[in-house]
């Protein structure tokens, strides 16, 4: 794949009209990987040809309140796909179109489920995986727990592994965000840095974000309820400041702190004439956040 398509891929969650897609790469990624090491009975039962009832079936799944998608596409067509399903825990599939295997897709999709997981405060996944996923999943810090074999499809048999991954522990209930407002003319939906993959890893991973689409220029990332915006806009992120109002800013100062984030030291101030306990803290790209809690 040339650099040029790789860039343009992006991140999102699907609708019910990207049902069709699915069911495509679904197929394609199967056909392309599996058939090496199952035999045909199982290939054809695991992923039969896209039709009308397919289509139907990753509709209702996308639908679901219960099972989250996150999907790769260039220019509106998808090329990979994954899912999780939150009630049981479980990373329930990812599906990489042979067109762009092994060019790191299929860990940002992994990477952005896992997001998921930890937002809806799951501790850990589970995964039933096929024989020729299991390298791929190990390099993702999944570890086989044992082996089965699951009736697929019109009943056939097939070997598969038991694998599973603990996550990062979510983020406490007292440190929850509530709202992100403007410090001067910096907008908390663009704010400004310099690439993006650096920036939304430390954001993800540090600042305790979830990633909820990307493109090359732009990201949008939430926490709690809160939802930030990181964009490749050609301002100087040393210039940028944003306000987090958060519900126990003593222990948001404790997770940062844990982090290795070196926040100010807790101050008292009063804004609107209403007593604020606040924190700075700077991420290492240049942009300086202020947390606070509104007192009484």
């Amino acid at each position: 794949m040339l650099e040029r398509d790789r860039a343009a891929l992006h991140l999102k969650r699907p609708n019910e009209n990207d049902a069709e897609q699915l069911s495509r790469v679904q197929f394609e990624a199967v056909r392309g990987t599996a058939a090496a090491f199952y035999p045909s009975e199982v290939v054809q039962s695991w992923a039969p040809e896209p039709s009308e009832q397919r289509t139907a079936e990753f509709r209702r799944a996308i639908l679901s309140d219960d099972e989250l998608f996150v999907v790769a596409e260039r220019e509106g067509r998808v090329l990979a796909f994954g899912s999780i399903v939150v009630s049981a825990s479980e990373l329930r599939s990812v599906y990489v179109h042979p067109s762009v295997g092994r060019h790191g897709v299929g860990s940002q999709i992994v990477a952005e489920l896992e997001g998921l997981a930890m937002a809806h405060s799951l501790a850990s996944l589970e995964l039933t995986a096929s024989l020729n996923a299991e390298k791929f999943y190990v390099r993702q810090g999944y570890e086989v727990v044992g082996r089965d074999v699951r009736r697929i499809g019109t009943g056939v048999r097939m070997a598969c592994l038991k694998m599973k991954k603990a996550l990062a522990p979510p983020v406490p209930a007292a440190g929850r965000f509530v709202a992100v407002y403007p410090i001067g003319d910096t907008d908390p939906q663009g704010l400004p840095v310099r690439d993006i993959g650096p920036a939304v890893a430390y954001y993800t991973h540090v600042l305790g974000f979830t990633l909820v689409e990307k493109t090359p220029a732009r990201a949008v990332l939430a926490r709690d309820g809160v939802r930030i915006g990181l964009a490749v806009n050609g301002r100087d992120p040393e210039q940028a400041s944003c306000y987090f109002e958060v519900t126990d800013v003593a222990a948001l100062h404790r997770e940062l702190s844990d982090k290795g984030i070196e926040p100010s030291a807790l101050r008292e101030e009063r804004h609107d004439s209403r007593p604020q306990r606040i924190f700075f803290a700077k991420e290492p790209f240049g942009v300086c956040f202020c947390f606070g809690q509104t007192q009484g």
